[in-house]
């Protein structure tokens, strides 16, 4: 099993920063009303709960031929045999994107299937991927 951790660009380190200081200043504070200053805090913390938990689980891994990508909520796995093309160093913006960076690589696996993901060292991940199945056809964007 080899783990490859997500390359994080500055938007997404951007946003968990943000985020964490909306519960802040919502300029609900008032000691006159708890119940008011309480329930402003936890809706305005909800969102760096959601983006934190993003940034900190985005991972990928190769476990058994298996390659499989994790991102908060997106999770999936492809079976390395039906990868079919890897696109390298380039953005993606539709789609299944469980990457928190511009210039990944897009897999395109099955017959029309496609996941954007933006690991560390895309060369490192390609190199593994080709191990296992060297039918690959890697792209340089």
């Amino acid at each position: 099993m080899k783990t490859y951790k997500a390359r994080k660009g500055k938007l997404i380190t951007g946003l968990v920063i943000l985020t964490a200081f909306l519960p802040f200043i919502g300029g609900f504070y008032n000691a006159d009303n708890l119940l008011r200053m309480l329930l402003g805090f936890f809706i305005l913390a909800l969102p760096f709960a959601i983006v934190l938990w993003i940034y900190i689980d985005t991972s990928y891994r190769i476990v058994d031929g298996v390659f499989y990508y994790r991102s908060a909520f997106l999770k999936g796995k492809i079976d390395i045999q039906t990868i079919t093309k890897a696109s390298k160093d380039v953005t993606y913006f539709t789609g299944v994107k469980p990457a928190l960076a511009t210039k990944g690589i897009i897999i395109y696996f099955n017959r029309f299937h496609e996941v954007y993901i933006a690991p560390e060292n895309n060369d490192e991940l390609i190199a593994d991927l080709l191990k296992i199945n060297p039918e690959i056809e890697v792209v340089n964007k």
